[in-house]
């Protein structure tokens, strides 16, 4: 009989033991996590808010009833307490990223802790229903309206364009929203219809504050880096556009000593820490001639100051989560050129992007590889992107041939990265090499010279002139004697 008593024990504390498995496979090392449906999870103080955690059911059901997608088993949805409150500020109280819910316990007053996360539900609900087809100004302002933080702001005024000029401009360069956007987004959604279908934003509003680069497209632009004479352009060419990495090219012209090739790998690698390392070298005044002709740019306006200021002027967003600068393809190839024909033992290991291992062509197809060795091409790439990572605008700089380069070639892709051009070049680059051979683009000349007489002034005629070789006259050359110390006093 004592044996069947200890077999009984033995069971239970087999069966106390497996619960206490489970328990603690579903919670957190603070043991405090509570589930529901296994859909979400609450984490934490949260855990023990069962009516923040009813308020989240809800919010879930209008979302599924609207035709969004939820959190399930599978997918679950996880809710934490944030660990300090320094990440927020103001209004924004809560934060997401795919899966995952933070929220301040403590608010500002006037708000719930409620509210920030309906709003945050909502954020998840659109990513895993529309895929990114909501712009993040009309997902903001969509959170907005369905968490219940207006609520109390109806006599507010609708805003209008004086009040719209800068968060239309972070907008168009895909810059994080800050307080004062998100402020007026709010206004807006409350003197905008919201249209029923989901992950669509109203189209009046879109049409007022636009969109990423909304004119941007794909453009390529062939000139003569000798003389500077375009000689072939397709696609839009003249929207003006922040060039991305294609700002180290004159960056590292502006170095007053470098090694080249350690300095070209690091240009192919388009490696902005290393290369924002070598401030000490740099020259801002070289650097604000080379850029000079690119009207639209206050980049170097003032000398960089702030680790943000130097990275800016190798291409990447400034302070304000902007760009200082942005250049038509016409621009943007003097500037090249310029650069180019200014430090030109800099860049001749450019030739090599693509070859090493950390360059940004190393994953681009064999057979273009291919075409690029074939014309011994210098190459750099440039990629605009977005607060989330998202490439927004390409480009591609392609000279040739190394040794002296004698064309150039930018291209440009609206949401595509730098390296994705290269398919695209590699075509027109194959066509180019075969109506534009490089033996014929160099210059050469002669200076043709007669005796001159002793005073005034001479021009050589070279009209009778006749070389073997097909030239042309460039040129008329006036020469003036060195006049005596009295006439040059009397003005003559």
């Amino acid at each position: 009989m004592a044996s069947g008593f200890i077999g009984a024990g033995l069971a239970t504390l087999a069966r106390l033991i497996a619960t206490i498995r489970r328990a603690i496979g579903r919670c957190t090392r603070s043991r405090c996590c509570f589930e529901a449906g296994a859909a979400i999870l609450f984490f934490g103080a949260l855990a023990q808010q069962p009516a923040l955690q009813g308020d989240a059911f809800q919010a879930m059901q209008e979302l599924a009833a609207l035709g969004y997608r939820i959190p399930s088993a599978e997918q679950p949805l996880r809710v934490f307490p944030a660990l300090t409150g320094g990440e927020f500020s103001g209004r924004h109280a809560g934060a997401w990223r795919p899966g995952s819910i933070y929220l301040r316990e403590i608010t500002q007053p006037g708000f719930s802790t409620s509210a920030y996360l309906r709003h945050e539900l909502f954020h998840e609900a659109s990513y895993r229903t529309c895929n990114g087809r909501l712009p993040e100004w009309a997902e903001e302002m969509a959170a907005m309206r369905f968490s219940g933080e207006l609520a109390g702001r109806e006599h507010e005024p609708q805003p209008n364009a004086a009040d719209l000029e800068n968060l239309i401009s972070h907008i168009r360069q895909n810059s994080a929203l800050d307080r004062s956007d998100r402020d007026l987004l709010g206004r807006l959604a409350l003197h905008y219809e919201w249209p029923s279908a989901i992950c669509n934003p109203p189209e009046t509003l879109s049409r007022l504050l636009g969109a990423p680069f909304p004119a941007a497209g794909s453009g390529y632009l062939l000139a003569s880096l000798v003389s500077g004479r375009i000689l072939e352009t397709g696609g839009d060419v003249a929207t003006p556009l922040p060039p991305g990495s294609l700002l180290k090219i004159p960056y590292a012209a502006a170095l007053s000593q470098a090694n080249p090739q350690i300095l070209a790998d690091e240009l192919a690698a388009s490696d902005t820490d290393k290369l924002g390392a070598r401030r000490a070298q740099f020259s801002p005044e070289r650097y604000r001639l080379l850029l000079s002709p690119i009207k639209q740019q206050s980049l170097t306006l003032q000398p960089p100051v702030t680790e943000q200021d130097w990275r800016a002027y190798l291409g990447e967003r400034g302070a304000d989560g902007g760009f200082a600068l942005e250049a038509s393809l016409p621009e943007l190839a003097l500037t090249l050129r310029a650069a180019l024909l200014s430090q030109p033992d800099y860049f001749q290991g450019l030739v090599r992007n693509g070859a090493t291992p950390n360059s940004t062509l190393a994953g681009i197809d064999a057979a273009d590889k291919q075409t690029f060795r074939k014309l011994k091409a210098l190459a750099k790439t440039g990629t605009v992107s977005s607060s989330g990572g998202q490439p927004l605008v390409g480009h591609l700089m392609v000279a040739w041939p190394a040794e002296h380069p004698v064309y150039l070639a930018v291209f440009r892709q609206s949401g595509s990265s730098g390296a994705a051009l290269a398919a695209k070049a590699a075509g027109l680059l194959r066509d180019w090499q075969r109506r534009f051979p490089s033996r014929y683009a160099a210059v050469r000349y002669m200076c043709y010279r007669q005796p001159i007489r002793p005073v005034g002034r001479h021009t050589a005629n070279v009209r009778n002139w006749k070389p073997a070789r097909r030239a042309s006259v460039c040129a008329a050359i006036f020469t003036l004697p060195r006049l005596p110390a009295a006439a040059a006093r009397n003005g003559e």
